[in-house]
């Protein structure tokens, strides 16, 4: 399948993600308030940390090594056994240590029951091989499928939770749904003709680059989810609340700008393989490209009106999520600056280690500035923390980058997509000084001049990734 088709099912599946949350974010912060949202972050971000651990690595290394063999199907057969034997073994392992926890800790004994029915996708976690179809760049099947999925939790979200008691049916359904997922994908695995055994050869060669990328995994993680772990010891489920509301903003638009760079990755592994040089950097400009393009709107957006987007989507008592939206939003530029450097060029390069000490250097920012900031600043305190973090990934991305001679970054885009996010800004100033009230209408007229303006400007720009749109979208109108 081409990378344009993949790109689109990608996009599919991104929009689903977008809009999923769209629809149940307001329902759930107004139901469960920002105690049980803050509770609810605490326990599955906690989960999904023990989830890291069992997955060993294998969503990176191995959707990168079944796209070196995609064109050997018993190949990719016998590879996808020997990591599937290797993750059975430690799903076992984490899940044990999970139970121990959880009668172990003072703070997790208390959320017991809870932490049990959220961890449901842990026990089962061996049977996440959404890398497999990723490798073998069958997006149209990981789009459709998860479609699916999040209508049948939606469905069941909107009948069945109803009130603040409601959380553990509304963490059970959350559960659900990654299991659902993961039957889906091992039926239509075995319906295609592949096959599953335990099969342990080779396995310090696998173990090898599991556990490199598994490093790599973590330490970006941590800097991703800490300062919601962070916020749950260190102060309170009200204050993981209001800050879960403000990173969840962010992290819900994010693939908006990675849904590209996911469907490029594994061709992208093939191409640095058989030594493809021109189609390889061609790929990554195209990829550069649309992150700048979208990702300094979306900054600048968020800027201007936090506090309006806080208050529509989730409701007055998240009112104090209004500045660490506003940090937050920094994210958008930094995060997928580094997610490019990091992931698209180097570890396709197959300098992960590189990549590795960059996210090291993340965390221990990341680590060191929610100690400080936390006990003092709450939320704000992690959200500062986190966009600390980030920028020391980047900057350690951009020296290995340059050093290594890895790419060249073209600034023109760059350039464009930042000066023409400055209607934002002028855009909001006008409006602001005007005598319409900021409401709804306020809110949804703001956004649309805004949005409309910005593409104009592009156009006029002739930026490369505005153009390509209105070039396809002629082409069959």
């Amino acid at each position: 399948m081409s990378i344009k088709k993949n790109f689109l099912y990608n996009i599919l599946l991104n929009i689903s993600n977008i809009a999923f949350p769209i629809i149940t974010i307001p329902y759930v912060s107004r139901i469960l308030g920002v105690d049980q949202i803050g509770e609810f972050s605490f326990v599955t971000t906690l989960v999904e940390y023990f989830v890291l651990f069992a997955a060993l690595g294998k969503t990176l290394f191995g959707s990168r090594e079944i796209a070196k063999l995609k064109d050997n199907k018993r190949s990719c057969n016998r590879l996808f056994n020997r990591l599937f034997t290797i993750n059975i073994i430690s799903s076992i392992f984490v899940s044990f240590i999970f139970l121990l926890s959880l009668f172990g800790i003072q703070q997790l004994t208390e959320i017991r029951c809870l932490l049990f029915i959220a961890g449901i996708p842990l026990y089962f976690s061996a049977l996440d091989i959404n890398w497999f179809y990723s490798g073998l760049e069958k997006f149209k099947l990981i789009s459709l499928r998860s479609v699916f999925v999040k209508l049948v939790l939606l469905i069941g979200l909107l009948c069945l939770v109803k009130n603040k008691s409601d959380l553990i049916i509304y963490v059970l359904l959350n559960s659900l749904t990654f299991l659902i997922n993961y039957i889906i994908n091992i039926y239509f695995f075995i319906k295609e003709g592949f096959s599953i055994r335990l099969d342990l050869s080779d396995c310090k060669v696998n173990l090898k680059g599991l556990v490199l990328f598994f490093f790599s995994s973590l330490a970006m993680q941590i800097y991703l989810m800490i300062d919601t772990v962070m916020l749950g010891f260190m102060s309170s489920f009200y204050e993981l609340g209001i800050y879960s509301s403000a990173i969840k903003s962010v992290r819900i638009l994010m693939p908006i700008m990675t849904s590209l760079g996911m469907v490029m990755l594994p061709r992208l592994s093939y191409c640095n393989n058989i030594g493809n040089v021109v189609e390889y950097r061609k790929m990554l400009d195209c990829a550069f490209d649309v992150i700048n393009f979208c990702s300094w709107p979306l900054m600048a957006y968020f800027l201007c009106i936090a506090d309006l987007f806080i208050l529509f989507f989730f409701g007055q008592s998240f009112g104090e999520a209004t500045l660490p939206l506003r940090i937050c939003s920094v994210l958008f530029v930094v995060s997928n600056f580094s997610y490019f450097l990091g992931i698209q060029v180097m570890t396709t390069a197959s300098f992960e280690s590189r990549y590795l000490i960059a996210t090291v250097c993340g965390v221990i920012f990341n680590l060191l500035f929610n100690v400080i900031l936390i006990p003092s600043m709450g939320a704000r305190g992690a959200a500062w923390a986190s966009v600390i973090g980030e920028i020391m990934v980047s900057a350690t991305c951009v020296y290995y980058v340059y050093k290594l001679k890895l790419y060249s970054i073209s600034w023109r885009c760059l350039k464009k997509s930042c000066c023409a996010s400055f209607i934002f800004p002028l855009v909001y100033v006008c409006m602001f000084l005007g005598s319409m009230e900021k409401n709804f209408l306020w809110f949804i007229l703001y956004s649309f001049i805004a949005w409309v303006g910005y593409i104009l400007i592009q156009c006029k720009l002739k930026n490369s990734v505005c153009m390509y749109i209105f070039s396809t979208i002629t082409k069959y109108v």
